[in-house]
């Protein structure tokens, strides 16, 4: 009996500090207009250009893998925004080398995007891909990780707590 408790409560303990583990937390980047939920730490990167500046945050939770980016462009390029997402996805997917698998159109409340679903086949890699632009900021959100392992809930957890800052 005493074997029983004794394993009783030291899975409560583990389990709880699976649980702490795993503490939810929120990022916000006031300069990329945008909040997310990420677990564990992350690393943050800015990029200055002439035509604009990006802030991304970097992090991993269990298997996937994470990039949040805004641009804040110095031109509304809402005008075009359809070539603009068009010429985003095709850069990205050239960029990583990528195959296309599905793409289509979205709205992330009044704002419109584009959401790919990738495969990096000489690496067995899936890619996921939301792109939105309102304004002057654009915004990618990118989860990936071996195609066997990809936890979509998790990702549509962390996809789903994006929060554009007005």
């Amino acid at each position: 009996m005493k074997k029983i408790i004794i394993a009783f409560i030291t899975l409560s303990v583990l389990s709880y500090a699976c649980r702490a583990q795993e503490k939810k937390n929120i990022y916000t980047s006031d300069l990329g207009n945008y909040s997310i939920e990420y677990l564990g730490e992350y690393t943050e990167n800015t990029k200055e250009t002439e035509s604009a500046n990006t802030y991304k945050i970097l992090f991993k939770s269990n298997s996937v893998s994470y990039l949040i980016s805004g641009t804040n462009h110095f031109e509304d390029l809402e005008k075009s925004l359809e070539d603009f997402l068009n010429i985003s996805i095709n850069r990205f997917i050239e960029a990583i080398k990528g195959k296309l698998v599905e793409q289509k159109d979205i709205s992330f409340g009044t704002i419109k995007g584009k959401y790919c679903l990738l495969n990096l086949p000489e690496s067995n890699v899936k890619v996921e891909l939301y792109t939105y632009m309102k304004g002057n900021y654009h915004y990618q959100l990118v989860a990936y990780a071996d195609s066997e392992s990809y936890n979509q809930e998790e990702a549509n957890r962390v996809f789903n707590s994006f929060k554009v800052l007005d």
